[in-house]
């Protein structure tokens, strides 16, 4: 049987020590939550919704092994990769998922738009005001966020306003990780420099690395090698009339 407990409007950063350890279903929307560490007792949890709050990428997810549905509408969540891969530790059963209204979910900022549309439809300079509202996302993008989500949570069946198709769970398969982002390994060593800063890349061998005897040095002199146009004589051959 499903036990659910709401702490919304209750200006919270965390969850109350007394809450309900059994809850199944809990709604924290509207507070100031930063993090979600404070849900640690809450092993049975299978329905968070915390939308509303002030969650990033780094959510500090505690084990919850039962979570199947987790929304988090309305936050500051950037880092799709981020947030996947913690929600992939964390909630390993985990089957719906809502992102909209953060800044990595391009269909809110549709939604959005759509409504300013429809609002402004019947104003004087509707053009002009459905002109300056255009989307920083387009569809591609649309497609491409939710096939990168896909790609990492593939057990995931709906994801914000729509399940997740099989055409997408295939393509999401296929080109899934060509959609990652490209981190560039960092090395053991200093960055370069003496202060560690890190240096323009340059195809050419460091001088500062390269041995003293090594270094390859110019030289200059006066050469005494004379040319008396005896070497290349091959005009000599050629008549006055071939001129």
């Amino acid at each position: 049987q499903l036990s659910p407990m709401s702490f919304c409007w209750q200006d919270l950063s965390q969850l109350p020590p007394d809450a309900d350890a059994a809850v199944t279903i809990l709604d924290i929307s509207h507070n100031h939550f930063r993090s979600l560490d404070s849900l640690a007792p809450l092993k049975q949890l299978k329905v968070l919704i915390a939308d509303d709050n002030e969650l990033d990428s780094q959510l500090r997810l505690p084990d919850l092994p039962h979570l199947e549905t987790l929304s988090l509408n309305k936050n500051k969540i950037s880092d799709l990769e981020q947030l996947c891969s913690e929600l992939g530790r964390r909630a390993p059963r985990l089957e719906f998922l809502s992102l909209m209204g953060n800044p990595a979910a391009p269909d809110a900022i549709f939604q959005h738009i759509s409504r300013l549309a429809d609002a402004a439809a019947a104003a004087d300079d509707a053009d002009d005001f459905v002109d300056s509202a255009t989307p920083d996302f387009d569809e591609d993008d649309f497609a491409r966020y939710r096939l990168l989500v896909a790609h990492l949570l593939p057990s995931l069946r709906y994801l914000d306003s729509s399940p997740v198709t099989d055409r997408e769970r295939l393509e999401a398969r296929q080109r899934g990780r060509y959609l990652l982002k490209v981190r560039l390994a960092e090395s053991d060593g200093p960055a370069g420099g003496e202060d560690g800063a890190r240096q323009p890349y340059s195809p050419l061998p460091s001088l500062a690395a390269a041995q003293p005897d090594s270094v390859d040095k110019a030289a200059f002199g006066k050469s005494r090698y004379i040319y008396y146009g005896k070497h290349s004589e091959g005009n000599r051959f050629i008549r006055n009339n071939d001129l």
